[in-house]
């Protein structure tokens, strides 16, 4: 016989032993955050870091070269778009982490932007034989397909995603 510890709520267990009703009485302290979307996070500060590194790179080549060798618009064009990419991935970071709703979908959308850069980039890798090539050709656009795929599933789709994002429209309506 299970006992009431045994049957209270367990944040490590599976999604299929979840009652439907339990689910659904379940607080935002109790929805734990799902691993896609930390890696998401993670992903999007490395965007934000390598994005930061090139507006300081530019700026220090616009400093050293000057301004008669460079197109003012250009520059201004360039710092306005990667600032905002910057704050384009710092606010879709921030929301996945408040759970809102249309941030999944933006990063849906990132996802399968890096798996179509992946995928229509040349491959100028230089393999010694077939059999490197092969795997070369497995890893990039089998392997790494199929994972970038589940990944998004992972983060839209699956139960443990749509239980938290739930949670972050509920808190939507609220404020």
């Amino acid at each position: 016989m299970p006992t009431d510890t045994e049957q209270a709520f367990n944040p490590y267990a599976s999604s299929t032993h979840l009652d439907i009703a339990e689910s659904s009485l379940m607080s935002t302290e109790k929805v734990k955050r799902p691993i896609s979307v930390w890696l998401m996070q993670i992903l999007l500060y490395v965007f934000v870091g390598l994005f930061v590194m090139g507006l300081f790179r530019g700026m220090a080549d616009v400093v050293r070269l000057g301004y008669s060798n460079l197109s003012s618009g250009r520059v201004l064009f360039s710092i306005f778009w990667v600032s905002g990419l910057i704050l384009g991935s710092v606010w879709t970071a921030i929301s996945l982490h408040r759970r809102r709703n249309w941030s999944k979908w933006v990063c849906l959308c990132l996802l399968a932007l890096l798996l179509a850069v992946i995928i229509l980039s040349p491959n100028t890798t230089y393999y010694a034989n077939d059999a490197e090539r092969m795997g070369g050709f497995v890893g990039r656009y089998v392997f790494f397909s199929v994972l970038l795929i589940w990944w998004a599933y992972a983060l839209a789709f699956s139960k443990k995603a749509k239980r938290y994002f739930k949670t972050g429209s509920d808190i939507d309506d609220m404020t």
